[in-house]
């Protein structure tokens, strides 16, 4: 009797057929899982569904089953990503493929999680934070964390987890495995922003002074520039695809009157106006502007910035900003929500708005960059 047929010997080209319909991105992964004549078309196509794409657009949604939907904003196309795993905890940001999100129980658990494998990392309890205490709104519970970072795959034991969190806008970081965050000795003023540049970490406080910290000794952070511009609503670090550290300053136009304030939920207008981008010149410690920022596209938001290049992402152009709404009070607090999205080109220093009838946003959108 010849023997049975063996699922590992389906001929590669129906193999390739076979895995483009699928929906999941982590079906495929699954597949490439099977066996080693599988792998090789399943990550392949994996691959190709996502590298020639920008970031693609995390949208917040109620769905019970824990689908998520994903959005490539320059073709209009939509992902289902199947996410049981994220139900009752609150999507903090995206740090290079990896979510982290925060339980909305009483345990405020604080995960990574892999939204295309579905991988999970459990972090330090946020009770081992120096600020951990959560007030009964759901406003600081959902804002809690601000920015996170990531020095490598979670995977390396060596792997640095970093996140600004709290009211305070204070700094922790934690290797995976550890059972409590450590703190670093803060300014008497809050962070806005941190990275990871060439084996160093600089962070940006809220008025724009530069500061290099180290993860040993005393955690002391020390002033490398003041301010490059004294005003501003964000500020945002990325690594150029030449390897340049670059500082983008964002401005916006406000239209409120200060008796909104008075009482919470409030109202406030407010329209992103312009950008400036600056480039870290080591030898001077100074910023030098930008002008041009060529085949590069850069991505802002809740996370921070992605620089990619437009040349090898489908639909992107070069030397433009793409932003969405990151006023975090405005969620959780404005009555109107936040809808403050749009490309800014900075050769023509002008906005155009995207999705501009998409007028409510109750939840924070992210970029996210599939870990390939």
């Amino acid at each position: 009797m010849a023997p049975a047929p063996s699922w590992s010997d389906l001929p590669q080209e129906l193999l390739f057929l076979i895995f483009s319909c699928l929906q999941y991105a982590a079906d495929l992964l699954r597949c490439g899982n099977v066996c080693t004549t599988w792998r090789a078309p399943a990550m392949e196509i994996y691959r190709d569904f996502f590298t020639k794409r920008p970031p693609l657009l995390l949208i917040p949604n109620n769905d019970q089953e824990g689908d998520r939907i994903m959005l490539d904003m320059t073709s209009n196309e939509v992902y289902k990503v199947h996410l049981p795993e994220a139900r009752g905890r609150w999507i903090h940001g995206t740090i290079n493929g990896w979510l982290v999100i925060l339980g909305l129980d009483s345990s405020h658990d604080i995960h990574l999680l892999n939204p295309f494998t579905r991988a999970q990392f459990l972090l330090p309890p946020r009770s081992t934070l120096q600020y951990h205490q959560l007030d009964d709104g759901t406003p600081l519970k959902t804002g809690f964390i601000k920015r996170a970072m990531l020095t490598s795959t979670p995977f390396d034991p060596d792997c640095v987890v970093l996140i600004i969190y709290s009211r305070q806008n204070c700094i922790a970081f934690c290797r995976i495995g550890d059972e409590k965050w450590t703190s670093i000795a803060k300014p008497n003023i809050p962070f806005f922003d941190f990275i990871f540049y060439k084996g160093q970490f600089y962070a940006m406080d809220n008025l724009g002074n530069f500061l290099k910290f180290e993860l040993d000794l005393d955690h002391e952070a020390t002033l490398l520039a003041t301010p490059a511009r004294p005003h501003c609503e964000q500020r945002y670090m990325v690594e150029s695809l030449s390897g340049d550290l670059l500082l983008v300053l964002k401005y916006c136009s406000w239209d409120s009157d200060d008796d909104d304030f008075q009482e919470e939920p409030f109202t406030v207008l407010y329209d992103t106006d312009m950008f400036e981008v600056f480039k870290w010149v080591m030898d001077e410690k100074e910023w030098r502007e930008v002008n041009n920022l060529g085949d590069e596209a850069l991505f802002l938001g809740h996370n921070g910035a992605i620089s990619v290049s437009a040349t090898k992402t489908k639909g992107c152009k070069g030397n433009c900003n793409h932003f969405i709404d990151d006023y975090s009070e405005g969620y959780f607090q404005n009555l109107d929500g936040c809808n403050d999205i749009g490309e800014f080109d900075l050769g023509r220093k002008c906005i155009e708005e995207i999705y501009p009838s998409l007028k409510i946003w109750t939840s924070p959108f992210h970029w996210i960059t599939p870990d390939v």
